[in-house]
């Protein structure tokens, strides 16, 4: 159903996922008492870890835990529930069922990426790759954007204590430099006048670390596909890319998912 608009607003944090299951009678009482046990629950990180793909690719420079998360109908059903009062009505298999039939023909991802700056919709080029098969998203919300300080351990030089390693010079390090210029001098290759009383030994330039902050963006879409234009049982890739960060690449094997 393209027509379809959904509004899933959640917090999610990476996890390996668990096991693929039909939107069965048994299995949508399972996830119905997997919400209940989520009622009245903050932390929505934990609820949504069987359901949480991490980013595969790792080359962008601003990356911080980016993941995605695959909305099945166990986890529609689950989340449904968990936002509901122990005492409210509605929560029952033919419930879950009505609700799943909403979200029949489409699939639904969001995604939690980072960025040097906010980037809306417009700005990534999203696509689900399968055997060959490219699909892009018939629709994509912009759902959150804000900056974060993410901590990074960056190199220094000291400068001042390179300055006195460069006028540390120990006796031998002199005398090997004096030594060879004596062979040199012996076999004709030099003068006496060539002979530099002075030489200077080089020192490798002191490297450390230091941990600065760093601005970067967390950013928060949802993505629709359409089924009929791939397999949601076969695995896929969901590759997100912009100007700034390059690509992403998030596996998903849908027989490892509830």
């Amino acid at each position: 159903m393209k027509n379809l608009l959904l509004v899933l607003c959640l917090v999610a944090f990476c996890l390996q996922a668990e096991a693929a299951l039909p939107a069965t009678d048994q299995n949508l009482e399972a996830a119905i008492a997997y919400g209940k046990s989520y009622q009245g629950e903050k932390n929505d990180a934990v609820m949504l870890q069987p359901w949480v793909i991490a980013e595969s690719f790792e080359t962008n420079p601003y990356r911080d835990e980016e993941r995605i998360i695959v909305y099945t109908p166990y986890l529609l059903t689950a989340l449904d529930t968990a936002g509901k009062t122990q005492e409210a009505a509605g929560v029952s298999v033919e419930n879950a069922k009505e609700l799943v039939a909403r979200y029949d023909g489409v699939l639904v991802i969001r995604a939690v990426i980072n960025a040097p700056i906010i980037l809306n919709e417009k700005d990534l080029e999203v696509q689900l790759v399968q055997n060959g098969n490219f699909v892009t998203p018939y629709h994509s919300d912009y759902l959150d954007g804000r900056y974060l300080d993410k901590a990074v351990n960056k190199p220094i030089v000291d400068v001042e204590v390179q300055k006195k390693l460069d006028r540390m010079e120990t006796i031998e390090e002199k005398a090997a430099a004096l030594q060879k210029q004596l062979d040199a001098l012996k076999e004709n290759k030099i003068k006496p006048a060539d002979i530099d009383l002075e030489q200077k030994t080089k020192s490798d330039v002191k490297s450390e670390s230091v941990e600065v902050k760093q601005k970067i963006c967390q950013l928060q879409y949802n993505f629709y596909f359409d089924q009929a234009e791939f397999n949601v049982d076969k695995p896929y890739l969901l590759v997100i890319k912009d100007a700034y960060c390059g690509g992403r690449e998030f596996a998903v094997d849908p027989a490892l998912l509830k």
